[in-house]
């Protein structure tokens, strides 16, 4: 049976600017999304680096929030279990410092929508361990059919039921060209050597990035989703991540051959299509 489809989005879009009425008046004519502006989890300010991140789940968002936590010299062995009640967000500033973001260079990180999907699943429905997603179907079953399951699950109205889930494009607060940097997951040293270079930072300070941040060493939620392309994907199960994440694939340029990016998964071209 599908599920009813409810326009959450546009629901919560609303819901923000009556939460935050001065806030909203402030920053009209920027072509924000409020929702995701004022939301808690979407958008890292960083004053000392006069730098917006806007964070994307299952994105690298964590890692990369926390390294520029370091560079600010906000992030403290003492909080590193907490560091993302530390962040600085939109809701919690002052209108006076809030009349500034427009002009704070804007980061983005996207990620390939195939790994994303997969990377998604594999964390918070694959397990079977986390009762918030026991509703997804899917759930505790670890296998390629357990992933198409639950990516008809998101075909048939389950994709805005959970953050994790939504397309990349629709986790932006402002249009993608209005972004000062656009970076890849898949070449994130390189991308934010440019970044730190564009705000005046060390650009070799990146280089940490080539491996996972402290407060994600040994968890879960590290789940190497790219080296697990050939074991979970299908004709299928790819052909429903190019439905479901169409936008992200056009709007951030990704090939939709899974070889492209990932030589792991070569022979899935003919498969997929």
């Amino acid at each position: 049976m599908r599920l009813k489809t409810v326009n959450y989005h546009s629901l919560e879009r609303i819901a923000a600017c009556m939460q935050h009425p001065c806030r909203a008046f402030l920053l009209r004519g920027n072509k924000y999304d409020f929702d995701i502006v004022f939301h808690g989890s979407h958008l890292a300010v960083f004053p000392d680096l006069q730098l917006c991140f806007n964070r994307i789940k299952k994105s690298g968002n964590t890692t990369v929030s926390a390294f520029l936590s370091d560079l600010s010299n906000r992030f403290t062995t003492e909080s590193k279990h907490g560091f993302k009640k530390i962040l600085v967000k939109p809701k919690s500033m002052s209108l006076a410092q809030l009349e500034l973001l427009p002009s704070f260079y804007s980061l983005v990180v996207v990620r390939n929508p195939y790994s994303r999907a997969l990377s998604a699943f594999l964390e918070k429905v694959a397990p079977g361990r986390s009762s918030k997603y026991h509703y997804c179907a899917g759930f505790g079953n670890s296998t390629s059919d357990g992933f198409y399951e639950f990516l008809t699950f998101l075909d048939n109205g389950g994709l805005w039921r959970d953050r994790h889930f939504w397309p990349q494009v629709n986790l932006l607060y402002q249009p993608i060209e209005n972004f000062s940097r656009v970076a890849r997951l898949e070449q994130l040293v390189d991308d934010m050597r440019i970044v730190l270079s564009d705000i005046g930072q060390d650009p070799m300070h990146a280089e940490v990035l080539a491996r996972p941040h402290q407060v994600e060493a040994g968890k879960s939620k590290i789940t190497s989703a790219s080296t697990k392309l050939s074991e979970f994907y299908t004709a299928g199960s790819a052909a429903l991540v190019r439905k479901l994440y169409a936008q992200d694939f056009q709007r951030f340029r990704y090939p939709t051959h899974l070889s492209n990016h990932f030589p792991s998964a070569s022979g899935l071209d003919e498969k997929t299509a």
